[in-house]
């Protein structure tokens, strides 16, 4: 993707018409007038086609913010709403009318993210490992959140590295940041060896175990490479690609 207007770019994924997160903030109008309490069925009537919410749509669904907050942590205490994180949520899968995805939880969860490493690895189907912990880059500090839908791991990356990912749809249609199979596998390099040294054909074989290797794009890795000023990821292509060759 590049790094152009990177981090304006999440603004418009995360609200792109696919998930019309956009149209909630703006239609939502008071439905409770002249009372303090919302009832969920009228709650719920309102969300339920829309993946998540956050607690800045309190305010257009009813008169007092705080009272509505209250009632959705009784919510979530009763199992109809999920929280994702503070002031994040979703309703429960049965109360809800669209799905929602790992996926799409790693990138609403810590902005700007995108996913990479293992789980991208794992994706793309490049390393034999089933991987649970959804794991994903920031340019904001390392970060971990649990929820119902499992784990969700963030690694810090420098600014400059922050590139090379694309918006897939997930498996209910909405677009995901997630890292191409190359940049995954720079970032993974990038971040868990210590010295080009390492990169040796023994260490292709024993401890990166990679397969499908034939969907790698060799000119692509090398300019991520350099984009990313990494001497160790330019000797690793070169291995890989004298490996591959045998």
């Amino acid at each position: 993707m590049g790094d152009y207007g990177i981090l304006s770019y999440f603004d418009s994924i995360l609200q792109s018409p696919a998930v019309e997160i956009k149209s909630l903030y703006i239609s939502l109008v008071p439905i409770i007038m002249g009372t303090r309490e919302m009832k969920y069925l009228s709650f719920k009537k309102k969300l339920q086609g829309y993946p998540y919410f956050t607690t800045a749509i309190f305010g257009a669904l009813a008169g007092s913010e705080k009272t509505l907050y209250n009632q959705v942590n009784k919510w979530v205490k009763e199992g109809k709403v999920v929280r994702l994180r503070k002031g994040l949520f979703t309703l429960n899968d049965d109360e809800r009318r669209v799905g929602i995805s790992k996926k799409l939880i790693a990138n609403i969860l810590y902005s700007p993210s995108y996913i990479s490493l293992e789980y991208a690895l794992s994706h793309y189907g490049m390393i034999p490992e089933a991987v649970y912990a959804v794991t994903s880059l920031s340019t904001k500090k390392t970060q971990k959140f649990s929820n119902r839908f499992g784990e969700f791991l963030y690694r810090n990356i420098k600014r400059d590295a922050f590139f090379g990912f694309e918006a897939l749809k997930d498996e209910f249609g909405f677009d995901c940041l997630i890292a191409s199979p190359e940049k995954a596998l720079m970032d993974y390099l990038y971040l868990n060896v210590e010295a080009a040294s390492e990169f040796d054909e023994s260490f292709i074989e024993e401890s990166l175990r990679l397969q499908n290797i034939e969907r790698l794009d060799f000119r692509k890795m090398t300019k991520f490479a350099e984009k990313m000023k990494s001497k160790k990821l330019l000797k690793f292509v070169r291995t890989l690609k004298g490996w591959v060759k045998k």
